[in-house]
C-alpha cells in the first residue's frame, strides 16, 4: 500500500472563530488563545475539527515575536 501524498494529507476548507482570549503576565509576555472550528480533509476524511491555538509572544524593543505555538483539540 502506498503512503499518502504529503501535499494532500491535509486540505483546509474553512475556519470559524469561536473564541479569543489574550493574557499578559507581570513580565510583559502575552499569550493569545484562540478556539476555532476548522473544516478540513485529513487523509481523506472530511470533518469539522475543533482546534485551540495557543501562541506565546515576547517583546524585544518595538517588535513582538511569537516564541511558541501549540495546537490542541478542545
Amino acid at each position: 500500500m502506498a503512503l499518502p501524498d504529503a501535499r494532500r494529507a491535509v486540505v483546509y476548507h474553512n475556519i470559524k472563530e469561536k473564541g479569543l482570549d489574550v493574557h499578559t503576565d507581570a513580565a510583559g509576555a502575552v499569550r493569545l488563545v484562540g478556539r476555532t472550528l476548522i473544516g478540513a480533509t485529513v487523509y481523506g476524511t472530511r470533518a469539522e475539527w475543533r482546534l485551540r491555538l495557543t501562541v506565546d509572544f515576547t517583546r524585544h524593543d518595538a517588535t513582538w515575536t511569537a516564541v511558541r505555538t501549540v495546537a490542541t483539540t478542545w
